[in-house]
């Protein structure tokens, strides 16, 4: 009798033991689904004055600490040329990049979006052009 009561005790804890891990990977899938969920958003990009303004924001699934950089760039001959960059944390508000033009000439601008999700794909999101005067 007494072997049956130890054999049944060790199938119990090695049931427990195996449980645990399933829990922790369920948790961490669905983790993982909510982070696929989170979405980049992007604004308009305008000019006022001699400032480029540009905004984003992230969607509540981000959650709190999410994070992804808008960035202000303008054409050039070689490409896009990055001018400036703010990082956005969290969700449920915009976060906002300027940059000062004064001088500049005449420019084509945008703002990016850029992020990753917790399993390292990327999310990009591009605003409209403008090209002004500064």
């Amino acid at each position: 009798m007494r072997g049956k009561t130890r054999a049944g005790i060790v199938s119990a804890v090695l049931v427990a033991a195996m449980a645990v891990p399933v829990v922790a990977m369920t948790t961490a899938a669905a983790q993982a689904t909510t982070a696929m969920a989170c979405e980049l958003h992007i604004g308009k990009t305008s000019k006022s004055g001699k400032t480029i303004v540009g905004f984003g924001s992230q969607s509540r699934d981000c959650g709190t600490r999410g994070k992804s950089t808008l960035v202000i760039q303008r054409s050039r001959w070689y490409g896009w040329e990055d001018l400036a960059s703010k990082t956005v944390t969290g969700s449920g508000y915009d976060g906002y990049v300027r940059y000062n033009c004064s001088g500049a000439g005449t420019h084509t601008y945008r703002t990016i979006h850029v992020g990753r999700t917790i399993g390292g794909s990327p999310k990009f999101k591009e605003s409209n052009r403008i090209r002004v005067s500064c």
